[in-house]
């Protein structure tokens, strides 16, 4: 039989606790690239200034950090998969009109 002392402290649960604001840079990791997606980065700006968001509210209802959206936006840094869809989630526009009009703009010379 295994006693545990009063007091000591169990396993801890694998239950994962809600996520808290802010969020953290380790929450969604940003790759920085010697190949950037400046485009995409513009395509975000693009839609947040549309629907006139700041990057500090566009960074909070994507779980950002305005660090990251900053660099994202910049080309600086490119976000995953997953980033890119919460992002598009807080525009209110899909992944593929994200990547569409950053295609776009890349076939306009924008960089």
């Amino acid at each position: 039989m295994i006693r545990i002392a009063r007091g000591a402290q169990t396993a801890p649960s694998h239950r994962r606790a809600p996520r808290q604001e802010p969020v953290s840079e380790d929450d969604h990791p940003m790759r920085h690239s010697d190949r950037p997606q400046p485009t995409l980065g513009k395509a975000i700006r693009q839609f947040r200034e549309k629907g006139n968001m700041t990057q500090e509210a566009l960074a909070g209802k994507a779980n950002l950090t305005v660090r990251s959206l900053s660099a994202i936006e910049t080309g600086k840094a490119n976000p995953t998969w997953a980033t890119v869809g919460d992002i598009g989630a807080a525009l209110d526009v899909s992944v593929s009109t994200l990547a569409k009009a950053a295609e776009k703009l890349g076939s306009e010379g924008i960089d």
